[in-house]
C-alpha cells in the first residue's frame, strides 16, 4: 500500500496524539500506539514493554498489546527474552551505520523509479509543502509544521510506485530516530520532543528544497547525492546528538 495522506499511515506515530485513525482494526492500533510510544521517547533502549501496564493504559485486552509486541519483536524495535520479558531494542552505532549504508544503498533505485515515473501533477502537489516549509522558523514553529516535512518525505517515497521500498526507507528513517533519542536520554534524561522533532525539521529544509529541484528538473544525479547528503546527515546528529537541543545548527533560525 502506498503512503496516503488521509490515513498518514506510519508517518503519524511521530507525533503525539495519534490523529485519523478512527476505523483501524484495534490490534492495528495497538501496534501503532505502542510503536509511537518507541519513536516519541517515552520508550527508549533497555526499558521494559509491560504488557499489563500498555494493555491498561490504552483501555484493552492483553492480547492485542501481545500480538502488536510480537510485530514490533519482528522489525526489531523491540527485543524479546524468555526469561526477563520484552524490551525496547539496543540499536549500537555499528548498526546505525550499517542501517545507513543499506539506505544509502537504495538511493540510485529511488532515484530511478522516481524519475521514470515523475509528472507535473505529482511535482504541483509538492510545490505546496515546499513553501509551507520554507516559511517555518525557530520562532513560528509548531508540531503541525514538522508533520508537513513528514508528509513532503512520504509523498517523495511514494513517487516511486514501490510499497516495498517506501516501507524499508521509512523503517530505516525511524530506526535512526529512535537511537538518537536513546542516545539524548542516557544524557539528559529527559526529552522535549516538540524541540527534537523542530531540530530536525529545521536541520533538514535545504534537503526538501533540492529533493524538489531534482523533481523539477529531473536530475538524477542531484537526487542520488542529496538522498545520501540527507542520510549522512542523520549519521551525524547521531554521533552529536547534542545539536538537537543547539541553536547552532546551520539554517536554523534564519
Amino acid at each position: 500500500m502506498i503512503y496516503n495522506t488521509d490515513d498518514e499511515l506510519e508517518l503519524s506515530e511521530l507525533l503525539r496524539p495519534l490523529q485519523n485513525l478512527e476505523g483501524l482494526p484495534l490490534n492495528e492500533l495497538v501496534y501503532r500506539q505502542i510503536k509511537s510510544l518507541v519513536l516519541n521517547g517515552d520508550l527508549v533502549s533497555g526499558d521494559k514493554v509491560k504488557e499489563s501496564v500498555i494493555a491498561k493504559k490504552l483501555n484493552v485486552s492483553r492480547g492485542p498489546v501481545r500480538e502488536a509486541n510480537q510485530r514490533l519483536v519482528e522489525t526489531r524495535f523491540l527485543e524479546s527474552d524468555a526469561q526477563k520479558g520484552i524490551f525496547v531494542s539496543h540499536i549500537s552505532f555499528d548498526e546505525l551505520e550499517g542501517l545507513i549504508k543499506i539506505r544509502k544503498s537504495l538511493s540510485p533505485l529511488i532515484a530511478d523509479e522516481i524519475i521514470n515515473r515523475i509528472d507535473c501533477t505529482d511535482i504541483n502537489g509538492l510545490r505546496e509543502s515546499v513553501l509551507i516549509l520554507n516559511q517555518i522558523t525557530i520562532h513560528n514553529y509548531n508540531d503541525k509544521n514538522y508533520r508537513y516535512g513528514l508528509r513532503f518525505m512520504g509523498h517523495f517515497m511514494a513517487l516511486t510506485g514501490n510499497p516495498t521500498l517506501v516501507n524499508l526507507y521509512l523503517q530505516l528513517i525511524q530506526k535512526g530516530r529512535v537511537y538518537c533519542l536513546a542516545q539524548l536520554h542516557s544524557r539528559y534524561k529527559f526529552i522535549n520532543i516538540t524541540d527534537f522533532n523542530r531540530c530536525s525539521l529545521l536541520s533538514g529544509t535545504e534537503g526538501f528544497d533540492r529533493l524538489y529541484k531534482c523533481l523539477v528538473d529531473k536530475d538524477r544525479n542531484l537526487m542520488i547525492d542529496t538522498l545520501d547528503v540527507i542520510s549522512d546527515r542523520v549519521l551525524f546528529r547521531a554521533q552529536h546528538p547534542e545539536l538537537l537541543y543547539s541553536p547552532v545548527i546551520k539554517g536554523l533560525g534564519q
